[in-house]
């Protein structure tokens, strides 16, 4: 039976745990730690590692079942997040000019003042 309770340096001296330690307060979980370092690449412009990163996230993340409860939720939002911020810097926006951004604005007032459209229904 394999002792996950040991360090990797308890092995090299031989020693024992007759008791697991108590994880330490700081502990991050796996899943946060790996969303830290895509931001961290992102951060360098190191997109392509950014990427596998967050595919390594949600992987731990749906694998260890992080997702259940308020806390999982939360981080569920931040790899999301995270995904959005790399398809922002992976995909610039294209200039528009002043009167196309006005436009789409008109359009999209215009929709909003008009209310619902009763050919869906």
């Amino acid at each position: 039976m394999v002792d996950y309770g040991r360090r990797c340096d308890d092995l090299a001296q031989g020693l024992t745990s007759e008791e697991p330690e108590a994880p330490h307060q700081g502990a991050r979980r796996l899943s946060r730690r790996l969303l830290a370092l895509a931001h961290q690449a992102c951060d360098q412009g190191e997109l392509d590692v950014a990427r596998m990163l967050l595919e390594a996230t949600e992987t731990v993340f749906t694998r260890r079942r992080e997702y259940e409860g308020a806390v999982g939720r939360r981080l569920g939002e931040q790899i999301v997040l995270a995904y959005e911020r790399w398809w922002k810097l992976s995909n610039p926006p294209e200039e528009k000019t002043q009167k196309e951004v006005a436009w789409s604005f008109a359009s999209v007032r215009k929709m909003l003042l008009s209310g619902p459209d009763t050919d869906m229904c």
